[in-house]
C-alpha cells in the first residue's frame, strides 16, 4: 500500500494501477474488458491490452494465505501458471502444487491409487486424483482454498501446523545484557549479567556469565568476581518431538525435584504439539443421531465447537483448560433437537491426555554451584503415559554411585469427585558420614472444582518421608551440616548474614502439607488462602506459613487486605505475624474517560504491622507517560516506628534499543541513602550487520525491511525499525503462527512496503527473519509524451534497475515509486520495435524533498 500526501490530505493508492483499468461487462457469467472503451477522443491510441481482456494477471510467484477445508494452514509463496480456463477472481492463474507439500498439509497422498506417479510431478492437478477436491484461488485476497474430502485427510488436531513449515531460523549471534549498580555512602556495587549465544544449522549455542564488583569504602577493600554460570547447546529433534541439551542446564519436571547437571538431556517437547493437544483434557464421547453441532462450555464459556456426522463421535483435541471446571456438552442435531450432558473434569499437573507419552532422560555430572557440594555422576530417567478412563501412569529413576532411587505413581481424573495423583519413591543413600540409609517418600496431590459456590481451584498436597529418606541433592553435600551463613550487604551497604546456606542432614524432612484455595465472590471481590507445613525428623519445631488475603476493585479505587504468619526453625528461629492493607486510586478517573487520557497516574497507600512491633505506613504516586507509555515513574514516602522516615523516587524509560532506570532511596530518617541504576537490552549480529533492541526472549524475530527506517511494528511496545530498516521483536511463540506486521501509517514519503504482513512459525530458540519487500526512493506522477503525443493508454512502464513497474493512464500519466535520483524509464505499448521508447528522468534537490513530485518527460 502507498500513502500519498497532497497539501495535508492523505490518499491511499495501490502500487499497480492496472486494477483501476480492469472494468468490464458481465457476459456469459464472466468478466470481459473491451479496450475500445478507452478511446475517448478520435485518433487516440491504446496499448495492446489483450493480456487483461479477461481480467487475467501475470504468472509468477505470489505469497498467499492457504486454507484447507476452511481452516487456515500456512502462509506460503507459491508459483502460479496461466490457466487454460479460469475467471477473473483467480486472475487466470492456477497454483503449482506438488505431492510433498500436499502431504505436509495432511492429505493422504500416498494412499491414493496413483501414489507412485505423484512423486515425480512438480505441478499436479489434484482433481485428477481426487475428483471431489477443489482448489480455488482469489487473486485480490491472495487466498488459496484447498477443499479435500475428509476421507483423504489425516486426523490432525486443531491448530496443527506441519513441521515442514517450522522455521529453524537464520545463522546469527545474540547478546542479552543487564547491568545493575548501587552507590551508597559506604559502598559501591556493580552486577552485570550477559546471556549470549550463536545459532547455526538448527544448533543453538548458549552461554550465561556474570560479573560482580564490590567496593567497601569503610574497610578500604574491594573484590570482583567473574562467573561462567552455564554453557550448553540445544537442538530440536523433530521426529521424536523432543529437545536435546548438551552442556550445563537444569532438569525440571513434576516427578523429581529440580537438578542441575553438566551432561546431556533429551526430553519431550510439549511446545511442538498443537495447543489443542497440550496439557490434560478429557476425551468427550457420544452419539449423534444426525449431522450435528457439538458445543462444549466450561465455566460458562464456549471452549470448543465442531460439526460431526451421524454416529459415534470422539473429541480428543480440546485445548488445555483451567485445572478445574466441569464440561457442559450440547449436541444440536440438524432437525433442532438437542442432547445435553456433563463431563466432570478436574486436573492436576501429572495428568496426560489419553495416548500421550512423555519422557525425560538425563546423564552427566551433578552441578549446583554450591561450594559445599560435590559433583557426582548420575543418571535420571522419567516416563509418563496417558491411558484411557482419565488414568495416567508415571515413574522414574535416579542412579549415582552413592544414590539409587525409584519412583512409581498414578494419576486419575475422578470426574465429579475431583482429580488426584499418588506416588511412592524408594531411595538408597550413602551420606557424607559414609553411612548407608534407606527410606521411602509418599506424595499425594488432590484437586477439586466447586463451581457452584464460586471456588475456582482447590489444591491439596501432602508428602511424607520416612526417617532414612534422602534426595540426590542431600547426598551431594560434603559434610553432614553447615553453620557458616554467608555475609551479604543490603542496599545501603550494611552487612548481614544470610542463613539460607545453613543445613543439617540430621534433620531430614518428614511431613509436608500444602493447601491453596481461591474463592471468587463476583462483584464483592476475591478471597484466597494458603497453608504450608513442614516437619523434620529429630527436630521438635516445624516450619509453618499461612496466608489469607482479600481484594476488590470498585469504580474509583482498588483495595486489598492480607494476613500472614511465618515460623522458620532456622538458626535464628524466626517467627513473625503481619497484617497489611493497601489502596490504589486511578486519578485518571477524575479527569474524564480513561480512553481519552493517554497518561496513567495512580495514588497509592499501604500499611503494614507485624508481631515484632514494627509498624510502617507509606503513600505515593506512580504512573506512565508517552504514546506507548514508555516512561514510568514512582514516588513513595513513609514512616516506620523503629527506623524513622523512608522514601524513594524512581524513573524508567523503555526504548526500541532497551530500557534504563534510576532510583534514589533513603531510610532511617535520611541517615542512610542509596542510588541505584540499571541498563538492559539485547542485540543480534546477522548477515546484515548488528541490530540493537529490547531484552531478547528465548525465541525472537529479526524484522528486515531494508531502507524503511523508523517504521512501527503492530501490537508492540515502542518497537520501530532502525535507520537501516531492521528491528527485533522479542519473545516470539515457539511452534505457533506469529503474525508480524508493520504499521502503514508510520511510513515516510520515500518508503513503500509491498506486503506489510508476514506469518512465521519459529522453532524453539530460533532467530527467524521476517523479510518485507520494500521500495525506497522518490515518488512521482509522471506525464510522458512520444513524438509530441501522449504515450498510449495502458502502456507498460518499467525502471529495470530498480524493478519498478506500472501502467500508463489517461493523457500519458503514471505513478511510480522507489525511483533513484536519476535513471531511465522504458515504455512499451506493443510487441514490435517501434512500439517502445525510453525516457530519462532526474530529480533535483528541491523536488526530492517533496512528498510527490510531478514530472513531464519526452520519450525517445
Amino acid at each position: 500500500m502507498v500513502k500519498l500526501n497532497f497539501s495535508g490530505k492523505t490518499l491511499y493508492l495501490n502500487t499497480i494501477l492496472c486494477s483501476l483499468l480492469l472494468s468490464g461487462n458481465l457476459v456469459h457469467a464472466r468478466e470481459y474488458f473491451n479496450p475500445a472503451l478507452l478511446l475517448n477522443t478520435e485518433g487516440s491510441q491504446v496499448a495492446d491490452l489483450s493480456n487483461f481482456e479477461q481480467g487475467f494477471q501475470l504468472p509468477g510467484n505470489y505469497r498467499v494465505n492457504v486454507y484447507v477445508n476452511d481452516n487456515f494452514a500456512v502462509t506460503k509463496e507459491l508459483n502460479f501458471n496461466q490457466a487454460e480456463k479460469s475467471d477473473s477472481v483467480s486472475g487466470g492463474l492456477v497454483p503449482c502444487i506438488d505431492s510433498k507439500w500436499l502431504l505436509s498439509l495432511g492429505v493422504k497422498v500416498y494412499d491414493l491409487p496413483e501414489a507412485e506417479s505423484l512423486k515425480d510431478k512438480s505441478c499436479l492437478d489434484i482433481k485428477q486424483y481426487i475428483p471431489e477436491a477443489a482448489v480455488v484461488y482469489n487473486f485480490n485476497l491472495q487466498r488459496l482454498d484447498i477443499s479435500i474430502p475428509q476421507i483423504w485427510m489425516k486426523n490432525n488436531a486443531q491448530g496443527y501446523i506441519p513441521p515442514s513449515e517450522w522455521d529453524s531460523g537464520i545463522t546469527a549471534a545474540y547478546l542479552n545484557y543487564n547491568l545493575n549498580g548501587n552507590v551508597t555512602d559506604k559502598s559501591d556495587n556493580i552486577f552485570v549479567s550477559l546471556n549470549s549465544g550463536f545459532n547455526i544449522a538448527g544448533f543453538r549455542f548458549k552461554n550465561l556469565s556474570t560479573y560482580n564488583y564490590f567496593n567497601h569504602r569503610d574497610e578500604n577493600s574491594h573484590r570482583s568476581e567473574w562467573n561462567n554460570v552455564q554453557n550448553f547447546v540445544e537442538k530440536s529433534i523433530i521426529p521424536l518431538k523432543s529437545e536435546l541439551v548438551i552442556g550445563d542446564s537444569n532438569v525440571q519436571n513434576m516427578i523429581f525435584d529440580s537438578v542441575g547437571f553438566r551432561g546431556a538431556r533429551l526430553y519431550s517437547s510439549e511446545a511442538m504439539l498443537p495447543s489443542s493437544m497440550q496439557g490434560y483434557a478429557p476425551v468427550v464421547r457420544g452419539i449423534a443421531n444426525s449431522k450435528s453441532i457439538i458445543t462444549i462450555r466450561q465455566n460458562g464459556y464456549i471452549v470448543y465447537q465442531t460439526n460431526v456426522n451421524p454416529g459415534p463421535f470422539e473429541i480428543n483435541d480440546l485445548t488445555a483448560m483451567a485445572l478445574s471446571g466441569d464440561l457442559d456438552v450440547t449436541v444440536e442435531e440438524s432437525a433442532g433437537a438437542k442432547q445435553h450432558f456433563i463431563v466432570p473434569y478436574s486436573g492436576i499437573p501429572m495428568l496426560l491426555r489419553e495416548g500421550r507419552t512423555v519422557f525425560d532422560i538425563t546423564a552427566g555430572e551433578f552441578r549446583s554451584g554450591n561450594k559445599d557440594q560435590d559433583n557426582p555422576l548420575f543418571f535420571q530417567g522419567t516416563l509418563s503415559r496417558g491411558l484411557g478412563s482419565g488414568v495416567t501412569l508415571f515413574g522414574g529413576t535416579q542412579i549415582a554411585s552413592k544414590y539409587q532411587a525409584a519412583l512409581l505413581g498414578v494419576g486419575k481424573n475422578m470426574g465429579e469427585w475431583g482429580a488426584f495423583s499418588f506416588d511412592m519413591t524408594h531411595a538408597n543413600s550413602t551420606l557424607a558420614n559414609d553411612q548407608d540409609y534407606k527410606g521411602q517418600s509418599y506424595r499425594l496431590l488432590y484437586s477439586k472444582s466447586l463451581n457452584q459456590i464460586g471456588t475456582t481451584l482447590q489444591l491439596l498436597g501432602y508428602r511424607y518421608s520416612t526417617k532414612g529418606f534422602y534426595t540426590l541433592n542431600d547426598v551431594a553435600y560434603k559434610s553432614m551440616e553447615q553453620f557458616e551463613p554467608e555475609e551479604k550487604f543490603d542496599d545501603f551497604g550494611n552487612s548481614y548474614y544470610d542463613p539460607s546456606s545453613y543445613y543439617n542432614l540430621n534433620y531430614t524432612k518428614k511431613g509436608r502439607f500444602q493447601l491453596s484455595i481461591n474463592q471468587n465472590l463476583g462483584q464483592y471481590g476475591s478471597l484466597y488462602a494458603s497453608a504450608n507445613y513442614q516437619s523434620y525428623w529429630n527436630a521438635p519445631k516445624t516450619a509453618k506459613n499461612y496466608q489469607i488475603g482479600y481484594s476488590n476493585a470498585l469504580k474509583y479505587f482498588t483495595y486489598s487486605l492480607s494476613w500472614s504468619m511465618q515460623d522458620s526453625p532456622n538458626i535464628y528461629n524466626e517467627k513473625n505475624n503481619s497484617i497489611a492493607a493497601s489502596i490504589a486510586i486511578p486519578l485518571n478517573a477524575f479527569f474524564g474517560s480513561r480512553d481519552r487520557v493517554r497518561n496513567d497516574i495512580y495514588s497509592n497507600s499501604s500499611f503494614v504491622r507485624n508481631s515484632t512491633g514494627s509498624n510502617s505506613i507509606q503513600t505515593g504516586i506512580n504512573g506512565s507517560l508517552g504514546e506507548d507509555r514508555q516512561f514510568s515513574y514512582n514516588i513513595q514516602q513513609g514512616h516506620n516506628n523503629d527506623t524513622g522516615g523512608f522514601g524513594m523516587a524512581s524513573a524508567r524509560l523503555e526504548t526500541k534499543y532497551g530500557s534504563a532506570g534510576a532510583s534514589y532511596s533513603f531510610a532511617d530518617g535520611g541517615k542512610e541513602k542509596s542510588f541505584n541504576y540499571d541498563l538492559a537490552g539485547g542485540l543480534i549480529i546477522h548477515s546484515g550487520g548488528v541490530t540493537f533492541g529490547q531484552t531478547l526472549g528465548d525465541t525472537n524475530v529479526l524484522v528486515d525491511a531494508q531502507g524503511a527506517k523508523d517504521v512501527k511494528l503492530e501490537n508492540s511496545t515502542n518497537i520501530h525499525t532502525d535507520s537501516r530498516g531492521y528491528a527485533i521483536l522479542p519473545f516470539a511463540e515457539n511452534y505457533r503462527l506469529n503474525r508480524i506486521a508493520l504499521e502503514a501509517d508510520s511510513l515516510n514519503d520515500q518508503t513503500e512496503i509491498l506486503t506489510n504482513v508476514q506469518n512465521l512459525v519459529p522453532m524453539k530458540g530460533a532467530i527467524v527473519r521476517a523479510k518485507f519487500d520494500t521500495r525506497i526512493g522518490q515518488r512521482a506522477l509522471i506525464t510522458i509524451k512520444h513524438l509530441g503525443e501522449y504515450v498510449p493508454y495502458g502502456s507498460t512502464i518499467t525502471e529495470e534497475e530498480q524493478n519498478v513497474t506500472s501502467i500508463v493512464g489517461q493523457e500519458g500519466q503514471t505513478y511510480l515509486s522507489g525511483l533513484k535520483e536519476k535513471g531511465t524509464l522504458k515504455i512499451s505499448w506493443g510487441t514490435s520495435e517501434n512500439e517502445s521508447c525510453n525516457a530519462a528522468y532526474a530529480f533535483t534537490q528541491q523536488t526530492s524533498d517533496a512528498g510527490i513530485t510531478t514530472l513531464e518527460l519526452n520519450c525517445q
